[in-house]
């Protein structure tokens, strides 16, 4: 009797999984019109200050990684604050429009609006103000035994910097290393000889998010996740020649850039997961679909030996 009750129960188990898998013909999804999409991020410490201007595209399926768009060379981009305004010219080496800082500082609270405009007129908005700097309190380098290598340690960077009380506050932490690395390199007609190279690696949070807010935490002292090094290991051994060189960043940023940024890393983690809940990218771009943000840098360098 119990394996007939097995059976039935797998059959019916298959039929309703079955059940909730159904071919949808193209024809039957709404339509979608093409709308102007947007990225330009400002930031009192950056030295160019860049957009880019397209369209939105209508696809089925899943993305292809690393395909990206440039900016429209038609456009007419413009930066405006306090009755000065910036033409943001098309770079085509770039790819994309661009400004000079030194012609049109980015100052903290300070409010700009970006218009990107068609030839045709379609025209888009957008406005942020630029968040104060915050300081780092401390920053320092910690190491756990690797879980999965033993005698392998896992190096990582962690920072701490007060609040902002009064107000609502988001931040994004991140950072890179630079260490040298033997690596053979070939050269015509010799054999290879391994050459001390330096290489550049991205801070990863594997386990926790590099967005963080105030929420509850209004004026405390804030502690970031760790930011893991990557680096290259050969039977255990630690390939990374001393000095590690640590650039550890704290961006104070505006609500649109938090919101986006955030949700673009969630939307990424569920990517391929049929059964993940779709992540949504918000837009503050009036009339159209990206983000326009803006964020104050602080930054620390440690030294690892």
């Amino acid at each position: 009797m119990r394996p007939f009750i097995l059976a039935s129960l797998l059959t019916g188990l298959t039929a309703v999984y079955s059940g909730c898998v159904r071919e949808v013909s193209p024809r039957n999804l709404p339509q979608a019109s093409q709308k102007l999409v947007v990225h330009c991020y400002l930031s009192p410490q950056d030295t160019l200050i860049t957009a880019v201007v397209n369209v939105s595209r209508t696809v089925l399926g899943t993305k292809t990684p690393g395909t990206t768009q440039g900016s429209l060379a038609s456009a007419t981009v413009q930066l405006a604050e306090g009755g000065r305004t910036l033409a943001l010219r098309y770079d085509a080496r770039l790819g994309l429009h661009r400004g000079d800082p030194h012609l049109f500082p980015i100052v903290a609270g300070r409010t700009y609006t970006l218009t990107a405009t068609l030839p045709g007129g379609e025209s888009v908005t957008a406005q942020t103000t630029v968040p104060e700097a915050v300081s780092i309190v401390e920053a320092y380098i910690d190491s756990l035994p690797n879980r999965y290598n033993q005698g392998q340690q896992d190096y990582f960077v962690r920072l701490s910097w007060r609040d902002l009380a009064g107000r609502a506050n988001f931040y994004r932490v991140g950072g890179d290393t630079e260490f040298g690395t033997r690596q053979p390199v070939f050269r015509p007609n010799q054999p290879p000889r391994d050459t001390l190279v330096r290489m550049t690696s991205q801070l990863t949070y594997p386990n926790d998010s590099p967005f963080l807010t105030d929420t509850d935490r209004d004026g405390r002292l804030l502690l970031a996740p760790r930011g893991r090094m990557t680096f290259a290991f050969v039977n255990g051994q630690l390939q990374a020649r001393p000095p590690v060189i640590i650039n550890a960043y704290l961006l104070h940023t505006d609500e649109a850039y938090y919101r986006y940024h955030d949700a673009l890393r969630r939307q990424d983690q569920t990517d391929g997961n049929p059964f993940a809940e779709p992540v949504l990218l918000p837009s503050n771009i009036q009339g159209g679909l990206g983000c326009f943000g803006s964020f104050n840098r602080a930054a620390v360098r440690l030294i690892l030996r």
